[in-house]
């Protein structure tokens, strides 16, 4: 099933990224010069892009952006981003931005509503085969080589479909401000305002951060059991 996706992932970060190297790229081609911030955003930039959608660097200094460009397109506001529809109601399906937190933590994850949840929450997205594609095969080049952005990275070997989300959140590549793509997964239900620069993922509170502690014991737990039963179940003459 396709399901539905809630709050901030790959696809806003690669809209944002977009949206800055398309800035950047600017300033250079009309001989203009980087100072040493944008020089080094630029460079995480396309360490970015080449670990996560195999985009070369020739290829992003010529600004062809590959599957960088086509996964930015699902991102915030952009074009193929569109608002999740409940089949049962046709109302716009919703999450709690607390319950989004805990089921990035791993383990399953559990089902939105269209009814609107206390506090904090966020509206859900599609997730339509190309997104789903696009997704996948970031993930392996992950897991395959890591990812590095800025001063933060993600292990080769340790990226898993269940925490794919929370691993990408550390990296924490989109920011608020004009242009970054975050309308479209900010949190509703709040009136708190982010700051130009600010990160788009809320900060995660001590109880939610345990609450995903909480969920990824279990799925080790879970999958260490399953091993230990296939062990056993494989180890028995008929």
């Amino acid at each position: 099933m396709p399901g539905v996706r809630y709050g901030p992932d790959i696809s806003d970060d690669a809209a944002f990224v977009v949206d800055r190297v398309k800035e950047l790229q600017a300033v250079l081609r009309r001989g203009g010069r980087l100072n040493k911030r944008q020089t080094t955003q630029y460079e995480s930039f396309a360490t970015y892009a080449r670990d996560l959608f195999g985009v070369g660097r020739d290829r992003f200094d010529r600004g062809q952006l590959g599957e960088l460009g086509e996964m930015a397109r699902y991102g915030g506001s952009k074009s193929r981003s569109k608002l999740a529809r409940s089949w049962r109601t046709g109302g716009d399906m919703k999450k709690s931005v607390a319950q989004e937190f805990a089921d990035r933590g791993g383990g399953v994850r559990r089902a939105g509503s269209a009814k609107t949840p206390q506090g904090a929450w966020y509206a859900g997205r599609t997730r339509p085969k190309k997104f789903r594609d696009l997704e996948a095969r970031a993930q392996r080049r992950a897991n395959r080589n890591g990812v590095k952005f800025g001063k933060v990275s993600i292990a080769k070997g340790s990226v898993k479909p269940n925490t794919f989300l929370a691993q990408t959140d550390k990296l924490n590549v989109a920011k608020v401000g004009a242009g970054a793509s975050d309308i479209a997964n900010r949190p509703r239900g709040v009136t708190t305002v982010r700051k130009t620069g600010a990160s788009i993922r809320p900060a995660l509170p001590k109880s939610q951060a345990r609450a995903q502690q909480r969920a990824r014991k279990r799925a080790v737990a879970g999958a260490t059991r399953d091993l230990t039963n296939k062990g056993r179940t494989g180890g028995r003459r008929r």
